[in-house]
């Protein structure tokens, strides 16, 4: 198990109960195991709490079978819950998450829980009905589970339709209940918040709270030789190096970021546009940039290691985010921006909210591939606002300052101490 960073204040925080409590965490995956935005927050939450003198356990699916189903270390313990594989068609799918879940708490879990926080709808319904009516409970909304499958979800076939018609009213029970079985909801946007009032009404929506996500000012620095990086990487020194991560998924908008590459290589731009992440679009968006003739100029490097990306960042002379729906936060705009890097985005979802705070302009008109061109061209130009890498830096540790965020975070979840004393 990878040993914990002590890169947050040990001190106890206002609303902290005392020491040597027992929080549940429920997550997708193991952020040690399989690094991604909601497990970063997540793990990025354990480590203050257990900083803080409390013991956590967390529970998610076991990304690499070959883990153990339990690891202890010191005040941490991670569970690891191995999902059966269903037919398409078994109606036990829908359960599967909650039933593995459920059936790892109870074999491993003998000690009281005194809170549960959940950033998924399925393992956090399995740990509150294991430990529901004991503890306090607190639920994260990092993305509405109906609008991500129904984006997610393809459905060109009459199997793929079935799927959604009874997939997509059934998470929206689950993540109803999610809200109605949690003392406190938070999500990261004010985005998120109106689209789940949208979706689950006002009575439910309205009682979401928002604290932003956050970045580790530690981890993600401004590079002191970027030359040198650029080197070390094997990225171009003589055109502007782009560069995006992503999953290779159809909302990202990938391939309408390969197609605005085009419209600026034939207005004559040179650029070289590096294209991070893995996921099941990689060779269509290979045979696009065959097919536009786009070989010189656009480098894939697949999934990227989380060790490597803060040099990605701080070695790039911007970063792009070309989302086609449904971004909810952006947390790595952060991370590029904290490498004091620009960052040129769509104005889809919740990026305004964070792009807006640095540069507004720093915003295309839409998310079509045109505009897409136009903002990248425009920057290439050097017609939009600059800021020195330092002044991003600081208006990111501003806004978005993990040692600030997180205390707020565990305040909501620790809430009844704060206001009983207790």
């Amino acid at each position: 198990m990878p040993q914990l960073t002590r890169d947050v204040e040990d001190s106890v925080r206002p609303g902290m109960p005392p020491s040597k409590s027992h929080i549940l965490i429920a997550n997708l995956y193991h952020y040690t195991d399989t690094p991604g935005g909601a497990g970063r927050l997540g793990w990025d939450e354990t480590q203050h709490l257990i900083a803080n003198g409390h013991r956590v356990t967390v529970v998610a699916a076991a990304g690499d079978k070959e883990k153990l189903e339990v690891e202890r270390e010191g005040n941490l313990c991670l569970l690891r819950y191995k999902v059966p594989t269903l037919n398409a068609a078994d109606p036990r799918r829908a359960f599967a998450h909650q039933s593995a879940a459920r059936a790892v708490l109870r074999r491993h879990v003998a000690e009281p829980v005194d809170f549960v926080h959940g950033h998924v709808p399925l393992s956090y319904l399995a740990a509150c009905e294991v430990f529901g009516r004991e503890a306090r409970t607190m639920y994260t909304i990092h993305s509405p589970s109906t609008m991500e499958m129904d984006i997610e979800w393809p459905s060109e076939s009459l199997r793929q339709n079935i799927r959604r018609w009874f997939g997509l009213p059934l998470l929206k029970h689950l993540e109803r209940r999610c809200l109605g079985q949690s003392a406190v909801v938070v999500s990261h946007s004010n985005f998120t918040r109106r689209e789940m009032i949208r979706i689950h009404g006002a009575k439910l929506g309205e009682r979401i709270q928002v604290i932003p996500a956050w970045v580790d000012l530690n981890r993600f620095k401004i590079l002191r030789d970027r030359e040198a990086a650029k080197h070390a990487l094997g990225w171009s020194h003589d055109v502007p190096v782009l560069f995006t991560l992503r999953r290779l998924v159809r909302r990202m908008g990938l391939d309408r970021l390969v197609r605005a590459a085009a419209i600026l290589r034939d207005r004559g731009w040179r650029f070289q546009l590096i294209i991070g992440g893995a996921g099941p679009l990689r060779q269509e968006l290979e045979q696009l940039v065959q097919t536009l003739n786009l070989a010189d100029c656009i480098r894939f490097v697949g999934r990227v290691p989380d060790a490597d990306l803060p040099a990605m960042y701080g070695a790039c002379d911007a970063f792009v985010l070309p989302t086609a729906g449904l971004e909810c936060f952006g947390l790595i705009a952060l991370e590029a921006l904290a490498c004091g890097r620009p960052v040129l985005a769509t104005p889809i979802a919740a990026i305004p909210e964070v792009i807006s705070n640095f540069e507004s302009q720093w915003l295309a008109r839409s998310a079509g591939e045109r505009a897409i061109a136009d903002l990248i061209g425009n920057y290439l130009s050097g017609n939009l606002p600059a800021h020195l890498p330092e002044e991003l830096r600081r208006r990111t540790e501003q806004l978005y300052r993990k040692e600030e965020l997180l205390p707020q975070l565990s305040n909501l979840l620790f809430e009844r101490f704060s206001s009983d004393g207790n």
